[in-house]
């Protein structure tokens, strides 16, 4: 189902003026961008509704039950991470971050500048490297017009 959604996605795309070239360079199939548990999607955009509603200490729970469900889930691990550092949990933080960025070739291209630039300045503390991703991500964005 996820692959025929992506390839659906990429026509549209295609047809709505993208170039191939740009479809064809951030096409990554679903599956590996996300996940193929259709149920750990559900926890993760749970996770999502529930920090723009209530707050990180509350999306906590739903993020790692993400994880819990496809534990190749890089952008819950690193949306968990985000979360403990939203709360001070410094320690915490780092761990989700680096399992997130270990797994970020199971990303999208905009997912992986995210969990580099998030894991450069959750564990490496290294705000040039962050700064660095941003510039890079803001650039893909524009090229994407």
């Amino acid at each position: 189902m996820l692959d025929a959604l992506g390839k659906t996605a990429s026509e549209i795309r295609n047809k709505l003026g993208e170039s191939l070239s740009t479809v064809q360079r951030f096409d990554t199939p679903l599956e590996q961008a996300t996940t193929p548990s259709l149920e750990a999607l559900k926890a993760f955009s749970s996770g999502r509704r529930v920090l723009t509603t209530t707050g990180s200490a509350a999306a906590i729970p739903f993020f790692k039950h993400a994880v819990e469900l496809d534990p190749n889930f890089a952008v819950a691990y690193a949306m968990v991470g985000r979360m403990y550092g939203d709360i001070g949990e410094s320690g915490m933080a780092a761990d989700y971050t680096q399992k997130a960025y270990e797994l970020r070739d199971r990303a999208s291209e905009a997912e992986k500048y995210l969990i580099t630039a998030s894991f450069h300045a959750t564990v490496n503390g290294g705000k040039k490297w962050n700064q660095v991703c941003v510039r890079q991500l803001a650039h893909m964005w524009t090229s994407l017009r």
